[in-house]
């Protein structure tokens, strides 16, 4: 799937855009129905979309519950990603997995999973 994204990423600017987003669409929602979370969170760098590009992508295809519904699960990828980025930061900069825990109201197991997962 990654690989499929990074692929499609390098299409920009070479085909028609349309076809570009069908393309997305469909990396987008097979991301969100069969990866699970911790494969989500890997891939959501690059399958994230700009908002035009969502609702391009949607429209038609998904009723407007359900493409809601895509879309929060797409941002909620992308939260998490950035939340586990910034506590990776953070440990690099010298940061206390205590001390992080106290500044964002994380738990400190979960920051130390954060922070182990690679």
């Amino acid at each position: 799937m990654k690989i499929t994204a990074e692929l499609t990423n390098q299409l920009i600017g070479q085909i028609d855009s349309s076809k570009l987003i069908e393309i997305k669409a469909i990396k987008f929602v097979l991301a969100c129905e069969i990866l699970n979370d911790k494969e989500k969170e890997r891939i959501a760098p690059v399958i994230t979309m700009k908002a035009i590009e969502k609702e391009e992508i949607f429209q038609g295809y998904l009723t407007k519950e359900e493409k809601q519904e895509y879309i929060e699960k797409g941002e909620k990828i992308g939260e998490k990603v950035k939340e586990e980025e910034i506590v990776k930061n953070l440990i690099k900069l010298g940061q206390t997995p205590e001390f992080i825990a106290k500044a964002t109201n994380m738990d400190k197991k979960q920051i130390m999973m954060m922070t182990t997962s690679e």
